[in-house]
């Protein structure tokens, strides 16, 4: 199983020979519930909307007229921390830079004094959103001279404001 933010991409072995579909399940606390319905002889499916920085409890069970199966052995689906850096409805400026085996994120006009994000990138499992929030807003990368900032993730950084 593979975890994103809030997405885990699971796989199941179709040990039945007569079902409708498949039903993917999370234990919500109380107990579990459909998360999503896939179609009869599939193997895998990517769930969203899962809880991020957590350990969601997954399992799958086939069904079709006749009811639904015993559940599958749970699996755990731990999702990275997420990481939001919120600008104001003003102008901000941001700097991602990478420097050496560190990623940097500054909320300043310029890139000094305390970053307000610094990860080692081996332990990055993070993803990293800039939420500008409005405004004139900037946003500098810098890739310490490297062909990218060494993350496995390519949407590692997302807009969720329009930077203009």
């Amino acid at each position: 199983m593979t975890t994103g933010t809030n997405s885990a991409q699971v796989t199941w072995v179709d040990n039945s020979v007569n079902e409708t579909g498949f039903r993917v399940e999370r234990f919500d606390g109380h107990g579990f519930v459909t998360i999503a319905l896939v179609a009869a002889n599939a193997t895998s499916v990517e769930v969203k909307k899962l809880e991020s920085s957590a350990a969601n409890e997954l399992r799958v069970r086939s069904f079709n007229s006749g009811g639904t199966s015993t559940p599958s052995n749970t699996a755990i689906a731990t999702t990275p921390q997420l990481v939001v850096i919120n600008g104001t409805a003003g102008e901000d400026t941001f700097h991602v830079i990478r420097s050496g085996s560190k990623l940097y994120v500054y909320e300043s006009t310029d890139p000094i004094g305390q970053p307000a994000y610094l990860s080692e990138l081996a332990a990055l499992g993070a993803t990293v959103t800039i939420n500008a929030a409005g405004g004139n807003d900037a946003l500098f990368v810098n890739s310490g001279g490297q062909s990218s900032l060494g993350v496995g993730n390519s949407s590692m950084l997302r807009q969720e404001a329009p930077i203009l």
